[in-house]
C-alpha cells in the first residue's frame, strides 16, 4: 500500500513538474508561487491518500502485551545464565 502511495506521489510530481514548465512561459505567475505549489500539492495529495487508506482498513486490535511479556520472560532467562 505504501508503494502505491509513492508511486501516486512520483506520478503527480512528474506531471506537475511538466505542466510548470510548459505553463512558464505563457502564464503570469511570480516563481515562487510556482514552487509552492508544487511543494503544497503533492503534500495535500499524500495526505489525502494516507487519510483514505487509514479509512478503508479495517480496525484490528493488536494484543501488544502478550508478546511484550514473552520478551520480557526470555530477556530475564537470558540473564541468569551464567557466561562462560
Amino acid at each position: 500500500m505504501i508503494g502505491f502511495v509513492l508511486l501516486v506521489s512520483l506520478l503527480l510530481n512528474v506531471a506537475l513538474r511538466a505542466i510548470v514548465t510548459y505553463a512558464e512561459s505563457w502564464v503570469p505567475m511570480p516563481p515562487t508561487l510556482l514552487t509552492v505549489a508544487e511543494l503544497v500539492l503533492p503534500l495535500v495529495v499524500i495526505t489525502s491518500l494516507f487519510a483514505v487508506i487509514f479509512k478503508v482498513l479495517p480496525d484490528v486490535v493488536v494484543a501488544f502485551g502478550q508478546g511484550a511479556a514473552r520478551q520480557t520472560r526470555w530477556i530475564e532467562e537470558r540473564q541468569e545464565t551464567p557466561v562462560r
